[in-house]
């Protein structure tokens, strides 16, 4: 069976580069995955995402009409005795140039030095590089050609700035110094007397003012500090962290500057004054005039690779090292939208019923949803920090199910919540405050929405699970377990059945077993249980073929694991409910247990933790494995999504040889 892989389009690694385009419409960012994806501001929808290369982007810039985008990559090598990634710098990187209207790329240039930033120059036939080295050089835009060399730092160049006339070029250096230099000529200004010498680590961002009088820089040593460009005079410390500044933002009126620190700022950090405690945020805007301090913002404890205003100056784009694109209202302090990396950490996934959507829930950083079919993000869903537990659709595809939140004493409680996929928004909520959301299922034709939950009860997390009308959010069950907490569920595709996976716990030793049972809808009436001493229920699903009509109860796939480590052992069970023997052991090994998901037709099955094994049930054979990736969902035409070791969500499409046992990666 040939599989052949899709992409969804995220970022797997740190997004090292953001840029809006001139109208604010638009924006930009590149990763050191080697993605590039273009997002509309206000919609958060994805127009296209640029995966030419697995080179690190190392800056994304609009050209003034906002027609061209340019993209700025270093080029790195594998090691062959520790296959780690290594930067050569006789190895030639690249810019390249897009159309922003379809995304094709119509323009490539090699250059012979490594880039560890770019600035487009006004008019776009030049461009500056900061080179791995001691030098930043000025090079023709169609060629690559050196026009102009700036040398006398005494560490490697690592930012670069152009003036807003195209007249200056600034660069800053590990050797502590920033410096300006003309660009026709490749030296320093005259009347500047200089580099700029007052930092004590080294210049990690540059950039001048809209006046193009005044160049801000920030350091390593935690300052910003704002410097006259002409005579190289310190004007002020416009703020001092405490922690290294790695990127610095200006907005176009001069009023704010946005600091993008590298892990958290004091609680009472001041502009220009005292540090204080270490607390967590990673963004901090101050009004430059005022010296008030505007706004915080907290990126879940990732450190900031890049922050950029757009061209209004009340929204701020923040790249971070969590893999994540964050949009922010400035001025107004309303809400933050999260354009890439919430497939960090993806604990599950479903296929709309056609198969075009594919969602993925993925804890407190919410809910994406994907075209399956071309792989762009089309909405994150404003889920308002819940911890998103799992995720369904319903029977149009345009909405979802979603469940997470609460604890087990009921002090925080947990929700469902229908969401629609268009709009984002959340059109019906469900409140459960009786204990922890774990698990979430909708019936094959959508009107019921089950869920599994834990409720503490004299110090002992016990199951319950209760089902709603999809339509009205009106409760139709609540069950008592009688087990521990519920951790899976799924229905049968008649609605009939609901199986269940729990935890059977002792308040004095602990876990005990790891049950699956099996009840008889609508009156709620337990039928069939199984208990499997030492090892934990981690998913299960019922495998019936789409259309058949079961008099008994259909067979139950049951992913087991280690009670403590899920990650480590396990194996997937097939137990044939009727007569309580198991039928078949699809993985006993590694590639066992964790999730398990059947497809539409009933004839493939799909589990694993670290890696997915794809078993034929019909045949009772292992027909492929995946390496590193972990099932999510099959779609109607069996594509299988899975969450990837570097943290994103593939689709892999069967390809047209059922007899192929490789894996195209």
């Amino acid at each position: 069976m040939t599989i052949t892989p899709m992409d969804l389009r995220d970022f797997t690694d740190e997004v090292n580069a953001v840029d809006f385009s001139p109208d604010g419409r638009l924006i930009a960012a590149g990763g050191g995955d080697g993605m590039v994806i273009v997002c509309d501001v206000r919609t958060g929808r994805q127009v296209f995402a640029l995966a030419v290369s697995d080179d690190p982007v190392r800056a994304v810039m609009f050209d003034e009409g906002g027609e061209s985008l340019v993209v700025a990559r270093a080029c790195r090598v594998v090691d062959r005795l520790t296959l780690d990634y290594l930067f050569d710098r006789a190895v030639r990187s690249r810019v390249e140039f897009f159309d922003v209207g379809c995304g094709e790329r119509t323009r490539m240039v090699e250059l012979t030095v490594q880039v560890a930033d770019a600035a487009l120059i006004p008019g776009g036939e030049r461009i500056a590089i900061a080179g791995t080295g001691e030098r930043a050089s000025v090079r023709n835009a169609g060629t690559g050609g050196t026009l102009t060399e700036m040398v006398g730092h005494r560490g490697d160049v690592t930012c670069v700035a152009v003036s807003p006339d195209g007249e200056l070029v600034a660069t800053g250096s590990r050797d502590n110094t920033a410096a300006v230099w003309s660009r026709k000529l490749g030296k320093r200004v005259a009347r500047m007397g200089g580099f700029f010498r007052r930092h004590r680590g080294p210049v990690n961002c540059v950039v001048f003012a809209r006046d193009g009088q005044t160049l801000y820089t920030g350091s390593d040593d935690g300052t910003v500090a704002a410097w006259d460009t002409l005579t190289g005079k310190r004007r002020a410390i416009v703020a001092e962290e405490g922690v290294p500044v790695r990127s610095v933002a200006v907005s176009a009126d001069g009023a704010l500057v946005a600091l993008g620190l590298w892990g958290g700022v004091p609680d009472e950090g001041t502009l220009g004054g005292h540090r204080g405690a270490p607390g967590s945020p990673t963004v901090r805007v101050w009004g430059i005039r005022s010296r008030v301090r505007v706004r915080d913002v907290d990126v879940e404890g990732a450190g900031v690779n890049a922050v950029a205003f757009n061209p209004s100056g009340d929204r701020l784009a923040i790249a971070t090292a969590g893999h994540a694109l964050y949009l922010v209202n400035v001025r107004g302090g309303g809400e933050t939208t999260v354009i890439g990396g919430n497939t960090v950490g993806v604990r599950s996934g479903a296929f709309s019923p056609d198969g075009a959507k594919l969602a993925a829930a993925a804890g407190v950083r919410g809910v994406s949803v994907w075209d399956a079919e071309t792989g762009l993000r089309a909405r994150v869903l404003s889920t308002d920090g819940l911890d998103c537990e799992d995720v369904r659709f319903g029977p149009d595809a345009r909405y979802v199910a979603v469940a997470g939140g609460g604890d087990a004493t009921g002090a925080t409680p947990g929700s469902v919540g229908i969401w629609d996929t268009v709009s984002g928004d959340r059109v019906r909520a469900i409140g459960i405050e009786e204990g922890v959301v774990r698990c979430i299922a909708f019936s094959r034709a959508a009107d019921r929405v089950g869920a599994g939950c834990a409720v503490s009860a004299s110090g002992v997390e016990k199951g319950r699970v209760f089902e709603w009308d999809s339509a009205t959010g009106e409760r139709t069950l609540s069950l008592e377990t009688g087990a521990g907490p519920v951790e899976c569920a799924a229905y049968s595709n008649d609605g009939q059945f609901l199986v269940l996976g729990e935890a059977l716990w002792d308040a004095t030793d602990g876990f005990g077993a790891g049950r699956v049972s099996v009840w008889r809808l609508p009156e709620g009436r337990r039928i069939a249980t199984v208990e499997r001493p030492g090892e934990r229920v981690t998913s299960v699903a019922f495998v019936e073929e789409t259309e058949a009509s079961y008099v008994t109860t259909p067979p139950v796939a049951m992913g087991l694991g280690d009670p403590v480590n899920t990650w480590r052992g396990g194996r997937t069970v097939l137990w044939d409910v009727t007569t309580g023997k198991t039928r078949a052991i699809v993985s006993d090994d590694d590639g066992g247990g964790g999730a398990v998901v059947v497809s539409t037709h009933g004839l493939l099955l799909a589990t694993g933790r670290a890696w997915s094994v794809l078993y034929n049930v019909e045949d009772e054979r292992i027909v492929n494995s995946l390496p590193g990736e972990r099932p999510l969902a099959f779609s109607p035409s069996t594509c299988l999504a899975t969450a990837c070791r570097g943290h994103g969500v593939r689709v892999w499409k069967p390809g047209d040889d059922p007899d192929e046992d490789d894996v195209a990666l």
